[in-house]
């Protein structure tokens, strides 16, 4: 997970980002955006998440312990 905000940020086409940021906040934030991040998680990380486990979620962080809370399920 050390590259994860890195990755994300390059998925949003911005400098970088924060784990407190508004998902809301970034034009990058759509299903284009979306689609990317459970490509990511999949390729990076050996997690698959749906459409339906990021609804809800309103900051970086939500998907970065999305992702970690997977990870250790596995």
């Amino acid at each position: 997970m050390e590259n994860f905000y890195e990755e994300f940020a390059e998925i949003l086409e911005v400098p970088e980002v924060n784990r407190e940021d508004s998902l809301d906040d970034y034009e990058g934030w759509d299903s284009l955006g979306l689609l990317s991040t459970q490509i990511m998680a999949e390729e990076s990380y050996g997690v698959k998440i749906g459409n339906d486990d990021l609804k809800g979620l309103t900051t970086v962080g939500d998907i970065a312990d999305l992702i970690q809370s997977r990870r250790k399920a596995e």
